[in-house]
């Protein structure tokens, strides 16, 4: 479930075991999405159970069967997306050093290239190589373009005639939406693919 701060910005995404206590004791609110143009009803626990569980939508594909919640007396709907009635904060968070990381730093651009990247064809690369004894960290790993990263193989940059555009750096800490990624079709009306 995608969780949103009581000022609708994405918070983080948890599960159903952590979101519905909240939603049960009106900590939050769950948001009955109605399609995918922006319609939405903010809907309280007592409403939520009383919702019909929507299967077999033949008139709109696009939206999948609603996941169904089974509880000792009724089954309900899963809800997709809930509001925090009282929280707004936006933490900050740093990126994991990881290759969405690298790229989420450097902007998806290749560091040696200066080419706009796609995801598949993203590579990390260490500037110098740990096999000769470069770090892990940070500083030392830029995003590349796979091919060329490929024919640099350990060789440093000057070897193979490459040059850097910029020095890598630690990064600077992202608002939480920067990490969060649609797991649900409703998500999309708050979140990035």
């Amino acid at each position: 479930m995608l969780i949103l701060t009581r000022l609708w910005s994405p918070h983080e995404i948890h599960d159903a075991r952590h979101v519905l206590p909240m939603l049960m004791t009106g900590v939050c609110t769950a948001l009955d999405v109605q399609d995918y143009s922006g319609s939405y009803v903010p809907t309280k626990w007592e409403q939520w159970i009383k919702l019909p569980i929507r299967t077999n939508m033949a008139w709109r594909p696009s939206r999948p069967d609603d996941d169904v919640l089974h509880s000792l007396h009724f089954d309900f709907r899963c809800p997709t997306i809930i509001v925090l009635g009282k929280y707004d904060k936006v933490r900050q968070r740093l990126p994991k050093n990881n290759l969405r990381g690298i790229a989420a730093r450097d902007g998806g651009i290749c560091q040696v290239s200066g080419q706009k990247l796609p995801p598949h064809r993203w590579s990390q690369d260490h500037v110098k190589a740990r096999s000769k004894g470069g770090s892990d960290d940070w500083t030392n790993k830029i995003l590349m373009d796979k091919e060329l990263n490929h024919r640099k193989g350990s060789k440093s940059l000057e070897e193979c005639g490459m040059k850097l555009l910029r020095q890598p750096r630690n990064p600077l800490p992202l608002a939480p939406v920067s990490f969060l990624y649609a797991s649900h079709p409703d998500h999309l009306l708050f979140l990035h693919k």
